[in-house]
């Protein structure tokens, strides 16, 4: 991109920032809930499950990042090293968790609002209304610069210390929870519903190439994030635990699905509140974070339609930037799937959607990286890299093996959602193309640009 070299490079602390930002409000007021209910009182091994995984698909995205001379997050990391066909793959599966994400974003505002006003609202179509708003604040809004997103990493905080103050009070730490099955099936379960809150490191890679320290600063941004979402969600989780232990199961807000299918931490705990003002402000507080998360899913997940766009793997009109250098096509794409998502899918449902499209993606990223450590052992380019040590092959297969795991204790739809995503790309890919693109454009395609016009995150 000309004029790429004169943008200011983002240091550790941006690039830990843009990490946070991603994964945080979905840790905090999305996934919490549903986990701690799967997994109860052995919520903390089952978040130390998360982090070794997400600690592994790091590793392996840092170290498949220093062969990847374009930015593109799991699509063209898996592109470059591995092949055309994985990374699309990986990439579709990769928005996809993105939508769910948006999706079971707008369905937890919905109920944020009908808590406030207490009124019983129609949360399909005021889901679906919160997700237009958001697509239209990622079109004509504001950017996601880091201080911004500084700020929404704020906010989060001061969320969670108001669950952690207030919950500390409400909480009975006797461990008499009547939630779901105590075993190791019901932890890998909240271990996999908890995945896509440790992985916002994945959203650093669209920007990698701005990167201050390249690849070195990346990896140490992704090692800190992991240790800062384990410490904050551990305490969330063993506050929580102690909340549901001192209130009868049948007071639990809960949605299609029952008690199992959703339950927001903090909504539990807004209703519990006896200070109103104090409720309301953290509703309030719980709802811009909501929206952010949704904001930065929804540019995700069209930062990916204009990656597959621009190296001719999707129509050109997912190119299409506006004044704005914002995907537009892509935006509308995304909005109108989470809108389908919302109006056709449980709560439950969706966090398993969500779930198993992100784990299906980091595996593929996973054997794009132990496919890249066979390649590369021998290299003597490769001096320095963990990739060429003889044990690392055990890195990406522990991560396959482990996600596989996770992905078996998923519900039946959200494994039928993903592998039907998988199966729908690779068709696509193979006899889709042919069809869709203008005949000659896949032989015409030159090498694309290192960086794109796409103004996700700046530092500015």
């Amino acid at each position: 991109m000309p004029g790429a070299d004169a943008e200011p490079k983002l240091s550790l602390f941006d690039t830990l920032v843009i990490i946070l930002a991603g994964s945080l409000g979905a840790g905090i007021f999305v996934l919490s809930g549903p986990s701690m209910i799967r997994s109860g009182v052995y919520s903390f091994t089952a978040l130390l499950v998360t982090a070794l995984l997400a600690l592994i698909a790091g590793v392996c995205f840092s170290e498949i990042a220093r062969f990847v001379s374009k930015e593109g997050g799991a699509f063209e990391y898996v592109r470059e090293v591995f092949s055309p066909n994985a990374g699309f793959v990986a990439g579709l599966l990769w928005a996809a968790g993105l939508i769910s994400a948006a999706a079971a974003g707008a369905i937890n505002l919905a109920y944020y609002i009908s808590s406030i006003f207490a009124v019983p609202l129609p949360i399909m179509f005021v889901g679906a209304l919160i997700t237009i708003l958001a697509a239209a604040v990622v079109l004509y809004g504001v950017k996601l610069s880091v201080p911004r997103l500084a700020a929404y990493i704020g906010i989060n905080i001061i969320a969670l210390l108001a669950f952690l103050i207030y919950g500390s009070h409400l909480a009975s730490f006797t461990l008499n929870l009547n939630l779901s099955k105590q075993d190791l099936v019901s932890t890998f379960t909240g271990s996999a519903i908890m995945f896509f809150a440790f992985a916002g490191f994945s959203a650093i890679t669209v920007v990698s190439k701005r990167v201050a320290g390249g690849d070195r600063t990346i990896k140490n941004a992704i090692y800190i994030s992991i240790i800062v979402f384990l410490l904050l969600y551990a305490v969330l989780a063993s506050i929580s635990t102690g909340v549901f232990s001192s209130i009868p199961q049948s007071t639990l807000p809960s949605a299609g699905g029952g008690i199992t299918g959703r339950v927001s931490l903090p909504l539990l705990l807004a209703n519990l509140l006896k200070v109103e003002g104090l409720r309301y402000l953290f509703v309030a507080i719980s709802i811009v974070s909501i929206f952010g998360l949704m904001l930065i899913c929804l540019m995700g997940a069209a930062r990916v339609f204009f990656a597959m766009g621009r190296d001719c793997e999707l129509p050109e009109l997912f190119k299409t930037l506006n004044p704005d250098a914002t995907p537009t096509n892509g935006v509308i794409l995304a909005c109108i799937a989470a809108i389908i998502i919302i109006a056709t899918t449980q709560f439950a449902a969706i966090i398993d959607t969500m779930s198993a499209t992100m784990l299906f993606s980091f595996t593929i990223v996973n054997v794009a990286a132990l496919n890249l450590t066979i390649k590369e052992r021998q290299n003597a380019k490769s001096q320095g890299l963990l990739l060429r040590h003889k044990a690392f092959f055990i890195v990406p297969l522990v991560g396959i093996l482990g996600n596989l795991g996770l992905l078996l204790t998923i519900g039946q739809f959200g494994l039928t959602v993903a592998l039907g995503v998988l199966l729908v790309s690779g068709v696509y890919y193979t006899y889709g193309k042919v069809l869709l693109l203008p005949k000659g454009m896949a032989a015409a395609f030159k090498e694309s640009p290192e960086t794109n016009d796409v103004k996700e995150f700046v530092k500015d």
